[in-house]
């Protein structure tokens, strides 16, 4: 499979790497050097044009669900992923490189930038109505520490949005390695109103437009969740 041969040649590489640079040094490089990359082939503009369709189709929501809301995207990196959002009280993206990514980021863009890991958010408790989260989870440290920061910092009934990768080999930009059982995980914190398992295609938000639905006999292949849940 092709998504899956690229990231075992990513691992490897970034195996070496970390051997010369070490974990957390190798880590920044090399989300550095992609999101460089990312913006090198977009000519210096990196889009941010399907954002509002995940945010919308992708969970069955509309745009007057975020009206008047307060919106935290978790692992943003430098898109502008709530650019769209126009009708929201406050537009917020946390990332650990968010001040490395003031070089890429459209100096036009309407959110917030805030430059610290997940595992420890500068928010007050109850700060958001809604949380969001794609293509991060794992690439964070400690699972269960973001997990709880999420929590606090979202209102009670909260909405939080995850799309997030399922593998079963570490690597260094994605340490963690998250369960598809992670709806029951959070089931004491939250209530899950909706989940699809599908197949991870090269392109994470293709994976969602055309989806096909994951085999959980396929142990080498790589899935996508897809969930909404809500603070209880």
């Amino acid at each position: 499979m092709q998504t899956e041969f690229k990231l075992k040649v990513y691992t490897t590489v970034s195996k070496v790497v970390a051997t010369l640079l070490g974990k957390e040094r190798a880590k920044a490089f090399f989300e550095w050097q992609y999101w460089r990359f990312q913006a090198w082939k977009e000519k210096g503009n990196l889009s941010n044009a399907h954002y509002k369709w995940v945010y919308t189709k992708a969970f069955g929501l509309d745009e007057e669900f975020y009206k008047d809301k307060t919106i935290l995207d978790v692992g943003c990196g430098p898109r502008g992923s709530l650019d769209w959002a126009v009708h929201a009280k406050r537009r917020v993206g946390i990332d650990p490189l968010a001040d490395k990514y003031q070089k890429l980021i459209d100096k036009n863009t309407r959110m917030e930038y805030v430059s610290a890991p997940a595992e420890r958010m500068p928010f007050e408790s109850n700060s958001f109505d809604i949380v969001s989260c794609f293509n991060a989870l794992d690439h964070v440290e400690n699972l269960d520490g973001v997990l709880g920061e999420i929590e606090r910092v979202l209102k009670k009934d909260g909405h939080f949005l995850l799309l997030t990768d399922i593998h079963e080999e570490a690597a260094i930009c994605e340490p963690t390695t998250v369960p598809w059982e992670l709806s029951a995980v959070l089931s004491p914190r939250f209530t899950c109103l909706s989940e699809r398992r599908l197949k991870r295609k090269d392109r994470i938000y293709e994976s969602i437009q055309f989806p096909e639905e994951y085999n959980l006999n396929d142990k080498a292949d790589y899935g996508l969740l897809v969930a909404m849940y809500v603070k209880k």
